[in-house]
């Protein structure tokens, strides 16, 4: 396919005597060509030799042109078991270039236009004629660009595209003070933040002191009182409970919470944040919380559903809070006893050896340790009496056997 700067008329000239065909009309000075690669080619001379910009579109296929014949008949079939009623608000076709009426076959316009060019120009010319403002909604700004010339304004949306641009112009105005911000958050969750407030991105509770430091107390202590989650009022039913408890923690209306208010997405919470809450809830409503599911994209109304189908932590009584007790230990350098990784080096030469044969030692400890002092010229055999000593130490020809009796050691 091929994009023509020029008019349909004068891309529809330039292909004369080739297999290209005009397969769009997208403006006053844009038109689209489509056909064999060797047609194209004739048709790029052409223009170049006459001043008109022409450039090649990145397509696997002649879209709306005979080259797409053979997808209608399945394409056709397929339509037929799809169910299409009849449009409630005006749709304007390119296919046929003006608003859709109560008698056009919808199934077969879209048969049609695989192999007939876009009329967008008509299309956009009559959607214009009839309001005063275009909406592109969807993602990228070439529709826009290509309506400009209808005589009314075309804005883009860009939606799905890269919010950088949105960002970026949302923060100028703001910059400029020219807009009233306000209705930008409308109807989301939002708070506000003083701009003088230092941000601290990463942080450890722990480390976090009183300006002041920290005094010794001079007053007696006194045996604290019992903490207690404050229990569900009666009557509460979980759904409220859970918009009601999300609010307080995140500072925001009850009313901006419903039960189709996501988590993640609409409340702008992270993961563990979404654990915690969750967590607490389950606490306060004597839930045996058990995360065995993902509570990504989870709604309010569908952890609500989840809490009711929780078992009961098997306690009347309000939990207690555990405290730091878990997270506070004494820790302090200790030395461990650790054997060798192996007994010698592998090209060491067992040409002396000192082992130990110990009390109750068996058939299969003695028969280690023979494998162990193979090869040894000299052998010392360190042992409290063992019957085996003397046949260990026999394996060599010669041997000392240590004889280790009440702490009293004796070569013998």
């Amino acid at each position: 396919m091929l994009s023509v700067a020029a008019p349909a008329g004068v891309a529809t000239e330039l292909a004369e005597g080739t297999q290209a065909v005009l397969a769009a009309e997208n403006g006053p000075e844009s038109a689209v060509l489509a056909g064999p690669r060797a047609a194209l080619d004739v048709v790029a001379s052409r223009a170049g030799a006459v001043g008109v910009r022409v450039a090649e579109l990145p397509v696997s296929h002649g879209f709306h042109s005979a080259a797409m014949a053979a997808v209608a008949g399945p394409w056709r079939e397929f339509l037929r078991e799809v169910e299409i009623t009849a449009p409630e608000k005006p749709v304007f076709s390119t296919v046929t270039g003006a608003r859709l009426g109560p008698f056009d076959d919808i199934r077969a316009l879209l048969v049609e236009q695989l192999t007939e060019p876009v009329r967008f120009l008509d299309a956009v010319r009559d959607l214009a004629a009839r309001c005063d403002l275009l909406l592109e909604a969807g993602p990228g700004t070439m529709l826009a660009t290509l309506a400009a010339p209808a005589g009314v304004p075309a804005v883009s949306l860009d939606c799905g595209g890269s919010a950088r641009r949105t960002a970026f112009a949302s923060a100028a105005l703001f910059a400029s003070a020219t807009a009233k911000p306000q209705a930008w958050f409308g109807d989301r969750a939002h708070r506000e933040v003083d701009l003088d407030t230092p941000l601290e991105f990463l942080a450890n509770p722990c480390e976090s002191l009183p300006k002041n430091g920290v005094r010794p107390s001079t007053s007696r202590p006194v045996e604290a009182a019992e903490t207690v989650v404050a229990p569900a009022a009666e009557g509460t039913d979980l759904l409220t409970a859970v918009r009601e408890h999300l609010a307080a923690e995140l500072e925001l209306p009850v009313s901006a919470i419903t039960g189709d208010t996501v988590l993640l997405a609409d409340l702008h919470v992270n993961s563990l944040q979404v654990v915690r809450l969750v967590t607490e809830i389950a606490a306060r409503h004597g839930r045996q919380l058990v995360l065995d599911e993902s509570l990504d994209g989870v709604t309010v109304g569908g952890l609500a559903r989840r809490l009711a189908e929780l078992p009961d932590d098997g306690t009347d009584e309000p939990s207690r809070i555990s405290g730091v007790r878990p997270w506070v230990g004494l820790f302090a350098h200790h030395w461990q006893p650790v054997g060798p990784a192996r007994e010698r080096p592998a090209a060491h030469d067992p040409s002396e050896m000192v082992v130990e044969l110990p009390d109750g030692a068996g058939t299969r400890e003695i028969a280690e340790l023979l494998r162990a002092i193979a090869g040894a010229r000299r052998l010392v055999l360190a042992h409290t009496g063992h019957p085996a000593a003397a046949a260990v130490a026999g394996r060599l020809g010669r041997a000392a056997r240590v004889r280790r009796d009440r702490g009293v050691r004796t070569v013998g």
